[in-house]
């Protein structure tokens, strides 16, 4: 077993100027999906002060340097993003609060966006920051060849994916995904985390990847019915509780009423039409 720290080599003269900071998704907004696709997003969330108003600070990063990391699928597994330094404690701030205004160093820009740790966290955000001694506790899962840059394409049966994680899919246009989802059409399946399904349908111009990016477009209601009313209620609401997955996928030639006739067999069997499902025809 290899140790975050065999790698680091962090000597204890110096352990007293760093300190571990670990960033995890909560309710409304993801870490990573702001590293991977919104850079001012991301400083401003690893470097979360508190909010106006507050009295009690989320995190303080008194030390020289933090050391960040971001949860990946919400698995113990985490994500090493870069050794950031707080020049001076200076603060940004913005709407909602107050910000550090962290500096990236070039110590480890070797393992920014490679270096995959494993640590299990408690739930809640009182491990949110990390005395250095805790670095004894840090496996080292992998280093990868490249940097990070999102989840890659795992064949279509393995397809579950959060309705933000779809978004920065489609919006980034990641090329193994748009290869394969944009040349077969299918029926998917949308999960409510309230215990509502529906069932929809893909046979237009680019499949599934065509479908899917109308959802992205509507802030996920996809023009659906019994859907819109969700979103025009809380537009976050595809975000806090959609998930998409496939039940079928063609790569051959299908006709499009064949893929309508499966797609009512999967209402049948799943009873999405039913008082507790979505679909209305």
């Amino acid at each position: 077993m290899i140790l975050l720290n065999d790698i680091l080599n962090i000597n204890s003269e110096e352990m007293n100027d760093f300190l571990i900071a670990l960033n995890n998704p909560s309710k409304h907004e993801n870490p990573l999906y702001f590293y991977l696709y919104s850079i001012n997003d991301f400083y401003r969330f690893i470097g979360w002060f508190r909010s106006f108003g507050k009295r009690n600070a989320f995190r303080v990063l008194d030390k020289k340097y933090s050391l960040q990391f971001i949860q990946l699928n919400q698995s113990d597994k985490w994500l090493f993003v870069g050794c950031f330094y707080n020049k001076s404690n200076q603060m940004n701030s913005n709407e909602y609060g107050e910000y550090y205004s962290l500096k990236l160093s070039d110590r480890y820009a070797n393992f920014e966006g490679r270096l995959v740790v494993k640590f299990k966290k408690d739930p809640g955000p009182k491990q949110a920051k990390l005395n250095i001694s805790r670095i004894k506790d840090f496996e080292v899962y992998q280093i990868l060849d490249e940097k990070y840059t999102g989840e890659k394409f795992k064949g279509y049966k393995n397809i579950d994916l959060d309705f933000e994680s779809m978004k920065c899919i489609i919006n980034s246009g990641k090329e193994d995904w748009y290869n394969n989802l944009s040349t077969v059409k299918g029926i998917y399946l949308i999960t409510d985390n309230n215990n509502k399904l529906y069932v929809g349908s893909a046979y237009g111009v680019e499949g599934i990847w065509g479908r899917w990016k109308e959802y992205v477009n509507t802030n996920g209601h996809g023009n659906n019915r019994a859907l819109i009313p969700l979103v025009s209620k809380n537009p976050d609401y595809a975000k806090e509780n959609f998930r998409f997955s496939l039940l079928e996928y063609y790569k051959e030639e299908i006709s499009n009423d064949e893929i309508i006739s499966r797609e009512q067999f999967w209402k049948s069997i799943l009873r999405s039409k039913d008082l507790d499902g979505y679909n209305r025809n």
